[in-house]
């Protein structure tokens, strides 16, 4: 698990806010999740909770992830999202059956 103790919300810039939406929205992409259409049954809505891009922008792996998400890209396969994501379970909800 990401350690979030390193930074708070206040620390991050809204450069840096908008970085790491795009890698949450990359993740969505590289793990099937259309973050932009209607739920599944039982499932919350799929827009981007500000939580989501805190724990991207907060985590120690967050370098990780540019490297990871190309690699995967490059694959052109769906995936689920790696270990080292703090939001994996977020996403793994929300992965397309």
């Amino acid at each position: 698990m990401c350690d979030q103790s390193a930074h708070s919300k206040a620390d991050l810039s809204e450069p840096d806010l908008r970085e790491q939406a795009r890698l949450v929205r990359r993740m969505a992409g590289v793990t099937g999740v259309d973050i932009d259409d209607p739920p599944q049954a039982g499932v919350a809505p799929c827009a981007v909770p500000t939580e989501v891009v805190h724990n991207c922008a907060t985590c120690a792996a967050a370098a990780t992830c540019p490297g990871w998400l190309a690699a995967q890209e490059r694959r052109a396969q769906t995936a689920r999202a790696p270990e080292f994501c703090h939001n994996r379970a977020w996403f793994e909800a929300r992965q397309a059956g």
